[in-house]
């Protein structure tokens, strides 16, 4: 594969308070592919060239208020996947384009407020597949659209004390299906409904030592993990929990940490081993709850 690309992006002030960023990318790709033995190899190439914009807008509204609008395009080359033991098809380069709105407050230094509204159009969205042998094709699935919400809090309630809080409601679902492709579930592979996050940092001073401690939260919805049949599974659906807590004086600083406290055991991003999932369920869990603690001095 070889591939050229260039960017650029600028920012002009319109107004005092009001900004534009225009910017872009643009580029030529090209993947050459061999398959097969000697005797029946097929070879192929894809090439494409194009252009990716960008475009935002902000206005400083006052003091503590800032809103925003984006707009991004991002394409992905498409190339070649085999299908059996001595043939290939293409499969289209698949493209994105979002819309993105925002509005940011800071009533003070001690609280924050973020709301953001997008959506996104996906087309001939790429998916992977499992063939008879094992090994993973890929393929143009269809078009798809991710619309959603998030909101995010941080809050500082006394001196020493920091809390933030977060949240993401979207909806992503397959629009128009290739023809050929039956599909009883719509729903985008590992793209859950919700997400949220919760932390409480704190910082402290004891006996000459400056001191910070936390624990995080963090909830990740329902999704799965393909379109294909032989690869979907149920992930997510779990909640993790972290905690740390630091001491630092002079040259020494000392910390201990925990994570996945709760010791999950749910399914992550990942199936296995191809080759072998037609013997049984397969799953990869998430790390398993581990401590560690660390001593570091500075020279």
């Amino acid at each position: 594969m070889v591939e050229f690309s260039a960017f650029g992006d600028m920012r002009m002030p319109l107004t005092g308070a009001l900004s534009l960023s225009v910017g872009g990318r643009l580029f030529h790709s090209r993947i050459e592919e061999e398959q097969g033995a000697r005797h029946a190899r097929i070879e192929a190439s894809v090439a494409r060239s194009g252009f990716t914009p960008s475009l935002a807008l902000s206005w400083q509204a006052g003091a503590h208020d800032f809103l925003y609008a984006r707009y991004a395009g991002a394409l992905r080359p498409g190339g070649l996947s085999r299908t059996g033991a001595a043939s290939a098809e293409r499969f289209e380069s698949d493209e994105l384009q979002t819309v993105e709105m925002g509005w940011r407050h800071s009533a003070s230094a001690w609280l924050t407020v973020n709301l953001d509204a997008f959506l996104t159009t996906w087309s001939h969205m790429q998916s992977d597949y499992l063939l008879a042998d094992g090994l993973i094709g890929t393929r143009n699935v269809g078009d798809a659209r991710i619309r959603g919400v998030e909101a995010s809090v941080d809050w500082k309630p006394a001196a020493g004390w920091a809390i933030s809080a977060g949240l993401v409601g979207q909806s992503a679902l397959l629009t128009r299906t290739n023809e050929g492709l039956r599909l009883e579930d719509r729903h985008l592979p590992v793209v859950p409904d919700w997400k949220a996050r919760f932390g409480v940092n704190r910082h402290f001073d004891l006996s000459g030592w400056s001191g910070s401690m936390g624990v995080n939260l963090a909830y990740l919805g329902p999704s799965r993990l393909s379109f294909d049949p032989g690869l979907d599974r149920r992930m997510g659906d779990y909640a993790l929990a972290n905690a740390d807590l630091a001491l630092r004086r002079k040259d020494w600083s000392i910390r201990l940490s925990g994570s996945n406290l709760l010791d999950c055991k749910a399914d992550s991003f990942a199936f296995g081993n191809p080759f072998a999932l037609a013997r049984g369920t397969q799953y990869t869990p998430l790390r398993p709850r581990q401590w560690a603690i660390g001593f570091t001095k500075n020279w």
